[in-house]
């Protein structure tokens, strides 16, 4: 044990602890590498803490895409600015959207999904939704929020083949409704004279 503290052999002592001190410094480098990389490696192995409070949780769920909402989600409701409608004159009607779910959700409101129909009996008389464009535009809605739009109808006859020229529509009554991802709003009456 003596010769650890008191090197024997051809050279100086001050070039056994010289040595010594290379070697041991190299240990202590080499230790500390070895540390190093396991501590890194733990760390990337390790997946990120799930929220644990239920204001990080909604916090989350704030951060992730809405849903689209489904039929169940919107409530519609459709307004003519009047009953009765002169000669020359063109029904406005006002389509309101409802966000009735328990959480937001986007809906895409495009002329072709967001829809006025208009009725005379049987017969078909106008759809917004005829040669609309189609390019999506969706809209987020809170729940419980509401958006509207407002359609006007030239008192024209609509037809998909989108004709260059449109048949008047003749005085008498007629009913509208407005459609959106399945739902459907009430029916609304008047009359053109």
């Amino acid at each position: 044990m003596s010769h650890l503290f008191r090197p024997v052999g051809p050279h100086s002592t001050r070039v056994y602890w010289k040595r010594r001190i290379v070697v041991l410094a190299v240990l202590v480098v080499l230790i500390a590498i070895v540390v190093g990389l396991g501590v890194a490696l733990a760390k990337k192995g390790t997946p990120a803490p799930k929220p644990s409070t239920p204001a990080a949780t909604s916090a989350k769920k704030k951060t992730g895409t809405p849903p689209l909402c489904v039929k169940g989600d919107i409530d519609l409701t459709l307004t003519a600015d009047a009953q009765n409608y002169a000669a020359g004159t063109n029904p406005r009607f006002s389509i309101e959207l409802r966000n009735a779910g328990a959480r937001p959700c986007l809906v895409d409101v495009n002329a072709t999904t967001r829809v006025l129909q208009v009725v005379s009996g049987k017969d078909n008389v106008f759809s917004s939704g005829h040669c609309a464009n189609g390019e999506p535009q969706l809209l987020l809605l809170k729940a419980d929020e509401t958006s509207a739009t407002t359609i006007t109808w030239k008192r024209v006859r609509s037809d998909a083949t989108c004709p260059a020229t449109s048949a008047e529509a003749k005085a008498g009554t007629y009913k509208a409704t407005a459609t959106l991802v399945g739902a459907t709003s009430k029916e609304v009456t008047f009359v053109l004279k």
